[in-house]
């Protein structure tokens, strides 16, 4: 059997989205300089039209996928995937979450080099209102999408 890999990009007020999909899974969502040569599916496509539907104000919340993630990468995404739109929590109740507010770095680390971010919206946890803490595509990028959802 083999693995095919499709792309599709969706140019955001943010930057370039590469999405990166198998035939049933997400492999990743990144930030990139240039769109390449790429061949779509059906699950790639879906995914840019629902991100350009989020830019555009008109999506609050994603459809389910499968992410090829697992361990405290996946327990922390399971978390912040059921964050609504325009809420946030912080690094330190995503940890309480999970039973231990000690991993805290380690919760930092998964959220802030996020494989799917915006799907997945790390982008809604933070340090404070204050401290927006990190973010994949840096803290610019965050800073738009906080305030696309009216957080900050």
């Amino acid at each position: 059997m083999r693995h095919v890999s499709y792309l599709s990009f969706y140019e955001s007020p943010i930057g370039i989205i590469r999405i990166n999909t198998s035939d049933y899974d997400i492999i990743s969502i990144t930030f990139v300089d240039e769109i390449e040569e790429h061949i779509e599916n059906d699950l790639s496509i879906r995914i840019k039209n629902e991100i350009e539907s989020y830019f555009k104000g008109e999506l609050k919340s994603f459809s389910f996928y499968n992410y090829l993630i697992s361990g405290l990468e996946r327990r922390v995404m399971e978390i912040v995937c059921h964050i609504p739109y325009g809420q946030y929590m912080t690094y330190k109740e995503v940890a309480k979450e999970l039973g231990d507010e000690e991993i805290i770095s380690p919760v930092k680390k998964v959220l802030d080099n996020s494989s799917f971010p915006i799907l997945l919206p790390s982008h809604r946890i933070i340090n404070s209102l204050d401290d927006i803490g990190g973010f994949v595509g840096g803290e610019e990028k965050k800073r738009y999408l906080l305030e696309l959802e009216n957080i900050i």
